[in-house]
C-alpha cells in the first residue's frame, strides 16, 4: 500500500456506499457536497490528534495536497493540535520522529494549543505556532487532570466526551475562527470507517453551530470514510509510508 487515491472524480455520479455495521454509508458524512466545501475554503487544517488515523490523513495530504485543493506550498492550509496534558510518551516521540520531520520539510503551519484556564474567558494558550516543529509540547497551563482534580471527579464520557469538547474541539475552535476572521474555516478529520456515529454527531453538532453563528463556521470533510478504511487499513498505510506501528492516540485517564 504505497499509494492513497482520496477523491474519486466521479464521486458525484457514484451510488451510496455500504454501510459498514453499526453505522451510516459514508456518504451521508463525506459526502460530495461536503468536499467541495472544504476544498473552496481559503483557510484549510487538520485536526491533528498525534494517532495513527490523523497521521494516516496527514501523510495524505503531504503526498497529494492538489487532491484536496490544497495549495502545493500549503500556503493555505496548517495543522492543529489541543494539548490535554495526557499523551502517552511513545505517542509523542513518533510524532516528533516521524511526522514533525515531514511538516518541517514541506513548510508546513503547526500550531499546538491548550485551555489557558478553566472558564472560557481565558480563552486559548498557544504553546507553538511555527513552520519548522521540532517538539510536541504535551501539556499548557490549565491540564485535564487539574480540571478533574478541581472537580473532584473523572473523564465525562456520557453526552459526547465533555473532557474531549472542552480541552480538544473547543480550543481549536476558538483558534481557528479567531484566525479566520469570519470566514469558514476547511476542516479535515481522521475518522476511520469504523466511526461513522462519530462522524455523524460530530456533523450534526457543526450544524448546530452553524445555525447559532448565522453562517457557515466550518466545512468538515472526513476523507478516510469516503475511502472505507478501517483501522486495520490506516494502520497498514502509514506503517508502509513511515516504517513504524502507531497506536491510537489516547489519554491514559
Amino acid at each position: 500500500m504505497t499509494s492513497l487515491a482520496l477523491f474519486d472524480p466521479d464521486l458525484d455520479e457514484a451510488g451510496p456506499t455500504t454501510a459498514s455495521p453499526g453505522g451510516p454509508a459514508p456518504a451521508e458524512v463525506a459526502s460530495a457536497a461536503a468536499l467541495e466545501s472544504f476544498r473552496a475554503t481559503k483557510h484549510k487544517s487538520l485536526n491533528f490528534g498525534l494517532g495513527v488515523d490523523s497521521t494516516a490523513l496527514a501523510l495524505a495530504v503531504i503526498d497529494d495536497p492538489s487532491s484536496f485543493g490544497v495549495a502545493e506550498d500549503f500556503s493555505d492550509f496548517s495543522v492543529v493540535t489541543a494539548m490535554t496534558g495526557f499523551e502517552f510518551p511513545d505517542t509523542i516521540a513518533d510524532v516528533e520522529n516521524y511526522v514533525l520531520p515531514l511538516f518541517r520539510e514541506k513548510g508546513i503551519r503547526y500550531t499546538q494549543v491548550a485551555r489557558a484556564g478553566r472558564p472560557d474567558s481565558a480563552g486559548v494558550e498557544v504553546l507553538s505556532d511555527t513552520t519548522n516543529p521540532g517538539k510536541v509540547f504535551s501539556k499548557g497551563s490549565w491540564t485535564l487532570m487539574d480540571e478533574l482534580e478541581e472537580n473532584g471527579t473523572v473523564p465525562q464520557y456520557a453526552g459526547g466526551h465533555v473532557c474531549s469538547q472542552k480541552h480538544k474541539a473547543w480550543t481549536i475552535d476558538r483558534l481557528q475562527l479567531q484566525r479566520a476572521g469570519g470566514q469558514t474555516v476547511g476542516k479535515l478529520f481522521g475518522y476511520n470507517a469504523d466511526e461513522h456515529k462519530r462522524a455523524v454527531k460530530a456533523n450534526k453538532f457543526q450544524a448546530k453551530r452553524n445555525k447559532e453563528a448565522g453562517y457557515a463556521t466550518f466545512a468538515v470533510d472526513y476523507p478516510l470514510l469516503r475511502l472505507g478504511w478501517d483501522r486495520k487499513d490506516v494502520q497498514g498505510y502509514v506503517k508502509d509510508r513511515l516504517g513504524v506501528d502507531m497506536s491510537k492516540s489516547y489519554c491514559p485517564v
